[in-house]
């Protein structure tokens, strides 16, 4: 397999973390040829981040997927800077360095926010003390959500996540 074109298995990889980024970890540790295709550019362009949504323990330092997730979080992927922002929270306590990263994302990508980001930003403003503005961000979240029950999900997947 090391013989295929550099474009080839650019695209193998490209189809295989379509779906899943956990799909291209095993890449990882399959070769020295493969080890650099799950973190190229062109690879990261269509990678699902999902898995790393639903398990935000694959974010976590010694997980095996790190390095993908990190070359997505170099590249401001916006799933990869929330759940970055939310790790550096809940598990080392600096939620002031997650609300800056939420809010230069916010400001730097607005058309591609997730929701679960724009929950977890009112979230950290009342955390931090910045009641006034994160009760008007709580009310905006709701209103573009559309609903207290969507409100209530997305809500509900990020504490999830938090745990």
């Amino acid at each position: 397999m090391e013989n295929l074109d550099l474009n080839i298995a650019l695209d193998i990889a490209a189809r295989g973390g379509r779906d899943s980024v956990a799909d291209l970890a095993s890449m990882l540790s399959s070769s020295t040829y493969y080890r650099f295709l799950p973190a190229h550019s062109d690879v990261l362009k269509t990678v699902s981040l999902q898995p790393f949504i639903e398990n935000a323990a694959r974010c976590n330092l010694l997980s095996t997927a790190r390095p993908i997730f990190a070359r997505c979080l170099e590249d401001s992927y916006p799933s990869g800077v929330y759940l970055e922002s939310l790790r550096l929270a809940a598990s080392k306590g600096r939620a002031e360095e997650g609300f800056h990263m939420l809010r230069f994302l916010q400001a730097a990508q607005p058309t591609s926010f997730p929701h679960a980001a724009m929950f977890t930003l009112s979230l950290f403003e009342n955390v931090l003390g910045i009641y006034d503005d994160g009760i008007s961000s709580s009310h905006g979240f709701v209103d573009f959500v559309g609903s207290d029950a969507a409100a209530d999900t997305v809500a509900t997947s990020v504490y999830r996540q938090i745990l």
